[in-house]
């Protein structure tokens, strides 16, 4: 609910900075609501506090998925994520709301990079071939649940069998509960990455196994992009490969900027519409459960 809120609080100053391009203040408080939801307000001024919100999220799961930046420890996309909504700000206070549009749609995708590495921690902490016999059990089935149902409207929008795979196994009320097992909720997830516009590179690789704790857990090995096609492991430890040929009605990360630009040049706020349709993820029975959890 957070995450959605902080990004409709964008949607609405790209609204705003359509409608008064020469009047940037209303647009540039929305901008910065936005992101003061979304990073709360404990992190303090460098990002390196104890927050609660969906920034601690990138933060925690960094060094359990390899992905923190060197030096500061924060997690790279929340810099990535940062640096956009600079930008944007920097757009909206001068008026340049096509250039917001296109920060906005960066942080559209990075913000799914987090819940992607959550969903996957979960999957396998409750699959009796995973990481089961370390996790608490309960507990890790409603936080899979909730992180699963954050993202799903995204993935639907990519590949709804992928999405109805995901929501069969992750679905707190599912019995058996992860029948397909951790490494098909892994490669559902992958098949989509080229879609959400993340990579292999942003989600890493979880490493919390081994005699060190520090060691790459057997089946969540970082997947790798391969430009001719996707190709999922043998159900060993190999890479996963992921390409831009993401099955069953997905739509290309690429190409929904393109229709946006596009949309913006016609009618500005069509655009703008559209790209709140897609933020909300309007997949019907997705939305509807994640509303519920």
């Amino acid at each position: 609910v957070v995450l959605h809120r902080s990004l409709q609080y964008l949607h609405d100053s790209l609204s705003a900075c359509a409608s008064k391009p020469h009047s940037p203040s209303p647009a540039l408080a929305l901008w910065d609501s936005g992101f003061a939801l979304f990073s709360g307000s404990m992190e303090g001024q460098d990002g390196q506090g104890g927050g609660k919100s969906v920034y601690a999220l990138s933060d925690k799961r960094c060094p359990q998925f390899r992905t923190c930046t060197v030096g500061s420890g924060l997690a790279a996309v929340n810099v990535r994520i940062v640096e956009a909504w600079t930008r944007g700000a920097t757009a909206v206070s001068e008026g340049r709301c096509f250039d917001a549009l296109l920060e906005y749609d960066i942080i559209l995708s990075q913000v799914t990079v987090s819940l992607v590495q959550a969903t996957i921690r979960e999957a396998w902490e409750t699959d009796i071939d995973g990481g089961w016999i370390l996790a608490d059990g309960l507990i890790e089935r409603a936080e899979g649940n909730g992180y699963s149902f954050t993202v799903l409207p995204w993935i639907a929008q990519c590949d709804q069998a992928a999405a109805e795979l995901i929501r069969e196994n992750m679905v707190l009320s599912a019995d058996p509960y992860m029948k397909d097992g951790f490494r098909a909720v892994k490669k559902a997830l992958e098949s989509t990455y080229q879609c959400l516009g993340i990579t292999c590179e942003d989600v890493g690789e979880m490493a919390v196994c081994g005699n060190t704790g520090h060691e790459v857990c057997f089946g969540l090995e970082k997947c790798v992009e391969f430009v001719d096609g996707y190709s999922g492991d043998d159900g060993g430890g190999a890479e996963d490969v992921v390409g831009s040929d993401v099955g069953g009605g997905g739509y290309n990360a690429v190409l929904a900027i393109a229709i946006a630009i596009v949309g913006w040049l016609v009618a500005g706020v069509a655009s703008l519409a559209a790209c709140n349709n897609r933020k909300r993820g309007k997949s019907g029975e997705y939305t509807k459960e994640m509303t519920a959890v």
